[in-house]
């Protein structure tokens, strides 16, 4: 097994686990309202973030920022093993 093959199940496995607390955290944090967008607390530190902090969340933003982080991370690894193989 190659190391680039090695660092993408390394990424697969991150990702599995960062899809699985993504979804435990918007769970925890959002509640659905009749318009279909989801309200979610911004702020935990305190009991009156949940009244004040507040934001409107559609499932495409959900989304977005939940891929975003794994995609960001596949897309460096790619750069670092293009790199290191244009290197040696």
């Amino acid at each position: 097994m190659s190391w680039q093959h090695g660092l993408f199940r390394l990424w697969l496995l991150g990702t599995a686990a960062w899809m699985i607390l993504w979804a435990v955290m918007v769970s925890m944090v959002c509640h659905l309202l009749p318009d279909g967008k989801m309200t979610c607390r911004t702020v935990s530190n305190h009991w009156v973030a949940e009244w004040i902090d507040r934001t409107t969340w559609s499932y495409f933003k959900i989304g977005l920022v939940g891929f975003s982080l794994p995609a960001a991370v596949l897309v460096c690894g790619v750069v670092v093993v293009w790199a290191a193989s244009r290197r040696s």
